[in-house]
């Protein structure tokens, strides 16, 4: 038993498994909880295979069921589907990650059901244009539904930037960014622009300082 943020004893009980045989990798872990005001079960399942040049897929899967006396009964289920991209030699790295995820309430303190589904994409690639030049892209795409009794409301957004970033020294760089979040339900536009100046304190130790504007 323990103790934590709220005035609650509970007891935990956690197990899992791992398997790996050549290019397959897997796993899986179930958490337990229980205390006097409420329950809390996990279940992560996650599988990964390494590909041909440096690419690997994934997938992932995890269910979490909760039951609360004033937040009431909470299942949230996520899966994720992953491919990246990294060979040894090359310019270009990417990766690209897909999830679902599904949560609903009952009961609680909003005394109805809350449904929501979410889809959710975020793409990122890196560009090695020279030895001291490199060039980083993203975009990320979400859309969201949700369902309270009667009503139901649903949305589409997005986010795309840039970054470029120039080796001064083999210590100092700079760098510039840009970006645009695109609410499309609201016809909503927000954007970013920032400049930055980085610095290599040792081997896998990097700092920054920078400015943005909005």
């Amino acid at each position: 038993s323990g103790y934590g943020l709220v005035a609650a004893d509970f007891v935990a009980v956690t197990t899992g498994l791992a398997y790996r045989n050549g290019d397959w990798s897997g796993s899986g872990r179930m958490e337990w909880r229980t205390s006097d005001i409420d329950r809390k079960l996990n279940v992560l399942l996650g599988a990964q295979r390494r590909l041909a040049d440096g690419d690997t897929v994934a997938a992932g899967l995890q269910w979490t069921g909760q039951r609360a006396m004033l937040e009431g009964t909470t299942n949230r289920l996520l899966g994720r589907l992953s491919y990246a991209h990294r060979p040894d030699t090359g310019s270009w790295m990417w990766l690209d990650r897909l999830e679902y995820v599904q949560e609903s309430t009952q009961g609680g303190t909003l005394a109805g059901q809350l449904f929501t589904r979410k889809l959710i994409n975020n793409f990122n690639a890196n560009w090695k244009a020279n030895a001291r030049t490199q060039v980083a892209v993203q975009y990320s795409a979400k859309y969201v539904r949700e369902m309270l009794q009667d009503f139901t409301a649903s949305g589409y957004t997005d986010l795309a930037g840039v970054e470029a970033r120039y080796d001064i020294t083999s210590k100092v760089d700079v760098g510039l960014h840009a970006g645009m979040l695109h609410s499309w339900a609201t016809h909503t536009r927000s954007y970013h622009l920032g400049l930055s100046v980085g610095y290599r304190l040792a081997t896998n130790t990097w700092v920054s300082v920078g400015w943005n504007a909005q």
